[in-house]
């Protein structure tokens, strides 16, 4: 399942931006979440609790503004597409120093994003989350292998 957020203080083009997202990958038979925000401090408040595979993100919003919301992203999770949708091109050479994949003019939405997608699925899709499973007395649980850091094994005694 692909988990995509959202984040775009306008209200209109949120619900076309999920709109167009749901539809595409309805159409493609992929399975993804759509989470939205509308509030800068709100999703920031949240991105530790929570990872997305794809951060669709305005650059001008009241408060913090995107470029700083995708500098927070990179700073915790460094593997996530990041795609900018706006309607203001001076920001477009200071959004790729966070590494962006797309920077998407807000007029240009219904064209664009689809395309950005067709893009983007191939390698979403070959890189499906694989876990490490822990067998404890009672439970089992699985941990998957993008959280590992460093695993060393102890030989039995």
């Amino acid at each position: 399942m692909i988990r995509i957020m959202i984040l775009d203080d306008d209200e209109m083009y949120l619900k076309k931006e999920k709109d167009i997202t749901e539809q595409y990958f309805a159409e493609k038979n992929v399975d993804c979440t759509v989470t939205i925000y509308q509030n800068v401090e709100w999703f920031l408040l949240g991105l530790n609790e929570e990872k997305f595979d794809m951060y669709i993100l305005d650059i001008r919003m009241p408060g913090e503004n995107g470029i700083e919301a995708a500098r927070e992203i990179r700073r915790l999770y460094p593997d996530p597409v990041i795609i900018f949708i706006t309607n203001f091109v001076d920001y477009a050479i200071e959004a790729y120093e966070v590494n962006t994949y797309r920077y998407i003019p807000k007029e240009c939405l219904k064209e664009k994003l689809p395309q950005a997608y067709d893009a983007l699925l191939p390698g979403i899709m070959e890189k499906e989350e694989r876990y490490y499973i822990i067998n404890k007395r009672n439970e089992v649980e699985k941990l998957a292998y993008s959280d590992i850091f460093y695993m060393k094994k102890k030989e039995n005694m």
